[in-house]
């Protein structure tokens, strides 16, 4: 709604000021509004860059995003950004004609940390260059951006609150069927204070109702505030959005709370895995969630949450009575323990990101944890991972987050944990070997091992995980071989090897993987060829191959289903086999980079 000329007015402010700062309280559109004004104005760039929600980044990753949309360039998720890096994007900046949208910066270390806002060519207004800026907090923008740059977003008008509501209650048509509907219809709108966010949840959770009576008990239920108690303007808000969440069913609404406060951002098949066993028909669910605007999909399957709805759900959490669902604010995880209504049993998650000692631990037995489900122990000390997985009865963990920096080994119990189906040790850089006991988890579906940089072998028993789906090695750059027995995995269907640059070949027992669709070789410097047994992966959908390649086998024309070939920056590639012509199932070849190939064969 009126979004087309918000953005027009944007990019006409843009024209006198460099840098536009965007204020508005959370769910009042500034996420939509900035996304729209990019999509409109973008290509009058000859660069540009959406940094999308740094508050919840790493600043060194927002860099890096900058780094490769602006100048081309790509690191590997464990390198860092120096001081050549920094200066390239300087040097686009000031050289090129760009425009940057930063959205939702949630403190002021969110901009200082990047190079084109500290830069005071910025504040020069015939600086070609541009940035916006989106944030809850004038406070955090002040002093990078001037007050003529400032655009305070307000709440929708009436006439176009009511146009956004009627759309996601009524539809299209936007017919109110009586009067009386139509009154209650304008009261809620004006309720709802003429906030996106709300009228499209509750807009979600009032469509296709015919029954006059639910919409006033929506109305009412505004009224009173008795969702969420409180003044300030996020009670305020969640008090309309809970509205939706208390007319889920139980199913629903742990659903829900699943994805606050440990899922949000992780891919619909992960969640999917994650929740095997303890709903029926995920994707339903997931659907549901969606039908109400609580949930969004987007590029690339991966689920999305509203910030407003997740911190309403990390709300939600921590205040209910019954609770003892979930701890997900790791700082609260120890005066939360000793709560005596805290029945630790009846725990399904819990969250210890960042924390670096739990001493209610040792006064909690063995038996402690035995409904945990989702464990999120990400950048929490070595101990406390230690003192957490170790000799404990966690039979019921499905997903466990460990991604910590100091972590050398893990727990030997860790193969005790009968029900795990996601093991994400992604970042865990000092981690330099893999017990057997890995080999115990028979559940596992998805392991994370990226950016294991000292990583050096696995073990042989990595076969014994006959339900592996997706083995994810990227960026173990200490990495040399592989067992022979990864053969085994039967149900293997996507290997990731990117960036293992000490990886000097592949074993011929991969051939026997029957089940893989995807096999990732991008920048493994050191494989210059494939074995000969590749021919046999007869379920090989995508294919990525190594930078160094030298020869196409001819007998790639065998992967009969393969439908996506990426040969990026193969070099010292000349030819491609004639055969490449009886790949009937390929969709895509990409052969960027491969300067040394003259021509393609006929049979293309």
């Amino acid at each position: 709604v009126a979004l087309i000329d918000k953005a027009k007015n944007i990019n006409i402010l843009l024209q006198k000021e460099s840098i536009v700062g965007l204020v508005g309280m959370g769910g009042v559109g500034k996420t939509t509004l900035s996304s729209k004004f990019y999509h409109l104005f973008h290509n009058e760039y000859d660069k540009s860059s959406f940094l999308e929600d740094v508050n919840s980044k790493d600043n060194i990753d927002v860099i890096k995003q900058l780094l490769h949309d602006l100048c081309g360039k790509r690191l590997c998720k464990d390198a860092n950004v120096n001081k050549e890096d920094l200066d390239k994007i300087r040097q686009c900046m000031t050289s090129k004609k760009v425009l940057v949208v930063v959205d939702n910066v949630g403190k002021a270390q969110n901009l200082t940390s990047l190079p084109i806002i500290i830069d005071k060519a910025t504040k020069n207004p015939t600086y070609k260059s541009k940035v916006l800026v989106n944030c809850r907090n004038w406070q955090s923008l002040k002093s990078h951006v001037n007050e003529n740059g400032k655009v305070v977003m307000k709440s929708l008008e009436e006439k176009q609150a009511r146009e956004l509501f009627m759309f996601h209650a009524l539809g299209n048509g936007n017919h109110v069927p009586t009067k009386d509907f139509n009154d209650i219809c304008m009261k809620i709108i004006k309720a709802c204070g003429g906030l996106p966010l709300s009228l499209k949840v509750l807009g979600s959770f009032l469509c296709n109702t015919k029954e006059l009576e639910i919409w006033e008990g929506a109305l009412n239920t505004l009224k009173s505030g008795q969702s969420v108690t409180g003044g300030n303007d996020n009670e305020e808000l969640w008090s309309v959005l809970k509205i939706s969440y208390d007319h889920l069913d139980k199913k629903h609404q742990n659903m829900f709370l699943d994805i606050a406060c440990f899922l949000g951002g992780l891919k619909i098949s992960t969640i999917c895995r994650a929740w095997s066993g303890d709903y029926s028909h995920p994707k339903f669910g997931l659907q549901n969630l969606q039908h109400r605007s609580l949930i969004q999909w987007i590029e690339g399957g991966v689920l999305y949450i509203h910030e407003q709805l997740r911190d309403m759900g990390h709300n939600i959490a921590m205040e209910l009575p019954i609770m003892n669902r979930c701890i997900w604010k790791s700082n609260q995880s120890n005066n939360f323990l000793q709560k005596d209504e805290v029945v630790v049993e009846n725990l399904e998650g819990i969250s210890l990101k960042k924390c670096d000692n739990l001493p209610m631990l040792s006064q909690i037995d063995s038996k402690g944890f035995c409904n945990l489900r989702l464990v999120d122990l990400t950048e929490a000390s070595p101990i406390v991972v230690e003192n957490f997985i170790q000799g404990r009865n966690l039979n019921k963990v499905k997903v466990l987050f460990v991604r910590v920096f100091g972590v050398e080994k893990l727990p030997s119990s860790i193969g005790q944990l009968n029900a795990l189906q996601e093991l994400h040790l992604s970042r865990c850089s000092k981690l330099k070997e893999l017990l057997s006991s890995i080999g115990q988890l028979n559940t596992l579906q998805s392991l994370d091992l990226s950016r294991c940089s000292n990583l050096k072998e696995l073990p042989s028993s990595i076969d014994e995980l006959n339900a592996l789906q997706r083995f994810d090695l990227q960026g173990c750059s200490n990495l040399k071989e592989l067992p022979s027995s990864i053969g085994q995995l039967n149900a293997l269907q996507r290997l990731d090897l990117s960036r293992c640059s000490k990886l000097k070949e592949l074993p011929s027992s991969i051939g026997q993987l029957n089940a893989l669709q995807e096999l990732h070789l991008s920048w493994c410097s050191n494989l210059k060829e494939l074995p000969s047994s590749i021919d046999q992966l007869n379920a090989l959908q995508e294919l990525e191959w190594c930078s160094n390649l030298k020869e196409l086998p001819s007998s790639i024309s065998q992967l009969n289903a393969l439908q996506r070939l990426y040969l990026l920056r193969c070099s010292n590639l000349k030819e491609l086999p004639s055969s490449i012509g009886r790949l009937n199932a390929l969709q895509q070849l990409v052969l960027l980079g491969c300067s040394e190939l003259k021509e393609l064969p006929s049979s293309i």
